[in-house]
C-alpha cells in the first residue's frame, strides 16, 4: 500500500511530510495534504481539497471538491456509496457568511459523519437537523472533547447543537 505520492496528481497541489498514499490513487488540483496522512487503496481526492494533519481515508474513499477533512478515521467511505446531504443552505463560493454544515452517510443509514463549520457569524452556536437517521439506531455524538449517546428520533427531532467558539474553525 506504500507509495511516495499519487498515480495521478492535479496541479499546484502541496503534499506534507510523513504522507502514505495507496495504490491507484488520485489527487485532483489545488489540494493540501498536511503531514503524518495516509490514504488507501482507489481513493479519489477531489479539487480543492485539504487533509488535515493525522487524516486516514480508508480504501476506496472518495472525496469532494473543496472539503476539509479533520483528524478522524474515514474508514465509513469504503464503497463509494456514501451520500452528503448539506444541511446548510448553500452559497456562492465567494460567500463567507453563515455556517456551512455537511452529512456523509453510509449507503445502509448505520454510519453518518457531521461537519459543521463557523465562517463570518455573530452566532457562535448551529443547531444541525442530520437526515435519514434510523429512529431506533443509538449514534454516537462527538463534539470536541464532549461524548454522548443519542438516538435517531432524538437527533432528527431536537438536531445537535454545535458549539464552535471562533470563526473559520470546524468541529467534525
Amino acid at each position: 500500500m506504500q507509495s511516495a505520492k499519487p498515480e495521478k496528481i492535479g496541479q499546484n497541489c502541496i503534499i506534507g511530510d510523513n504522507v502514505v498514499f495507496g495504490e491507484h490513487v488520485v489527487l485532483g488540483h489545488n489540494c493540501i495534504i498536511e503531514d503524518n496522512v495516509t490514504v488507501g487503496d482507489n481513493a479519489y481526492i477531489d479539487d480543492g481539497t485539504i487533509l488535515r494533519s493525522g487524516v486516514t481515508l480508508g480504501n476506496d474513499a472518495f472525496v469532494g471538491a473543496g472539503c476539509i477533512l479533520g483528524e478522524y478515521q474515514m474508514d465509513f467511505c469504503k464503497s463509494r456509496v456514501s451520500v452528503c446531504h448539506p444541511l446548510t443552505k448553500l452559497q456562492p463560493i465567494d460567500n463567507y457568511k453563515g455556517w456551512a454544515a455537511m452529512q456523509y452517510e453510509n449507503i445502509d443509514g448505520l454510519g453518518s459523519l457531521l461537519y459543521v463549520f463557523r465562517l463570518v457569524d455573530d452566532s457562535d452556536t448551529l443547531f444541525v437537523y442530520p437526515k435519514n437517521l434510523l429512529p431506533a439506531q443509538r449514534y454516537l455524538v462527538r463534539c470536541g472533547e464532549t461524548e454522548d449517546c443519542r438516538t435517531g428520533a432524538e437527533l432528527l427531532h431536537f438536531g445537535v447543537a454545535v458549539y464552535c467558539p471562533s470563526r473559520w474553525r470546524s468541529w467534525p
